[in-house]
């Protein structure tokens, strides 16, 4: 297990549990691989450590100004493609529930996704169930487009490797404070 110290709150984590920053020509870049041969550093996948990366005492560790919006956009853009490829190869893989009384009546575990524009009402019927929710910043037509129908408001994956698990998890602890 390799471990790593987060720059802002210095708490040690497993180093896939932390997201990789690299200077690379006078800019800051997320290193998802987390094989850029560059110097490096390390944030939680926090709401308070992330915001903190905007502060001019880490600008100076950092070496460069860290452009905390356009940064958290550009995370926020590779959490949403990445889940849009999860959801591709699990519909391919017919692992994938589509609609809102298909996820009410699935008995077993599944993560459930859902669309921004959901009604209240058809969310509330959801909430009841013990699933895992995640509400994407993706209206009807476009999460409907992931599995091939023309409007979806919510559907749900019922299996799912390790490496997309890690990638639910982090997008709910940096972005669910957002909804």
């Amino acid at each position: 297990m390799t471990t790593r110290s987060c720059i802002v709150c210095r708490n040690k984590q497993e180093k896939k549990d932390l997201l990789r920053l690299v200077k690379y020509d006078n800019n800051i870049l997320f290193d998802f691989s987390q094989k850029i041969p560059q110097r490096s550093f390390y944030v939680c996948y926090d709401k308070k450590c992330l915001n903190s990366l905007g502060h001019k005492k880490y600008s100076k560790l950092l070496g460069t100004n860290f452009d905390l919006e356009l940064n958290l956009s550009r995370l926020k853009t590779y959490f949403i493609n990445s889940i849009k490829q999860m959801v591709n190869i699990s519909f391919v893989r017919e692992k994938v529930i589509i609609g809102v009384e298909s996820v009410i009546t699935y008995s077993k575990k599944a993560i459930i996704l859902l669309a921004s524009d959901i009604t209240m009402r058809s969310e509330n019927k959801l909430l009841k169930n013990d699933k895992t929710f995640l509400k994407l910043p993706v209206d009807r037509f476009e999460l409907g487009s992931w599995v091939r129908k023309t409007e979806v408001v919510a559907t749900g994956i019922t299996s799912l490797d390790s490496n997309y698990k890690d990638i639910i998890f982090h997008y709910q602890k940096v972005f669910s404070w957002e909804n």
